[in-house]
């Protein structure tokens, strides 16, 4: 039985609820986020203003290697 669009609509607003109410402010108490906005404070850089391009380059190894080894999976 499928649910109706209004309780599909209530369920990711709950979803969404959950997550930006109760998921990410315990994030940010974390002691490495809270270390690295910090540093990013100290350095003048807006913590909310990230882009992916000034990500370190290792968060980006695994999926590197990934490409290399099955570039099929990406096309």
């Amino acid at each position: 039985m499928s649910l109706s669009t209004t309780w599909r609509g209530l369920l990711l607003t709950a979803a969404l609820a959950v997550v930006w109410l109760g998921i990410l402010p315990r994030v940010a108490t974390w002691s490495s986020v809270q270390q690295r906005r910090a540093r990013h404070e100290e350095s003048g850089i807006n913590p909310a203003a990230i882009f992916y391009s000034e990500q370190p380059d290792e968060l980006f190894d695994r999926a590197d290697v990934a490409l290399h080894e099955h570039p099929e999976a990406f096309w």
